[in-house]
């Protein structure tokens, strides 16, 4: 599976790189620290995966902390 990171805003830095925390045959459990730069409004990320055929599509959105 591959992951982006996308950046809405200059206010804020791109989260830590993305840890796998958990495979099961349905689903992965991922962390991340936030960045050291959140612009004061983070309010969450999108997480995408790429598709065998190479297209993104959105699989979770995850509030801030």
């Amino acid at each position: 599976m591959k992951l982006k990171i996308l950046l809405f805003s200059d206010e804020c830095g791109a989260p830590g790189q993305p840890t796998v925390d958990k495979i099961t045959k349905n689903s992965v459990d991922l962390s991340w620290t936030k960045p050291k730069k959140d612009g004061g409004a983070l309010d969450g990320y999108v997480v995408e995966m790429k598709t065998p055929k190479g297209d993104w599509v959105q699989v979770a959105e995850v509030p801030a902390k």
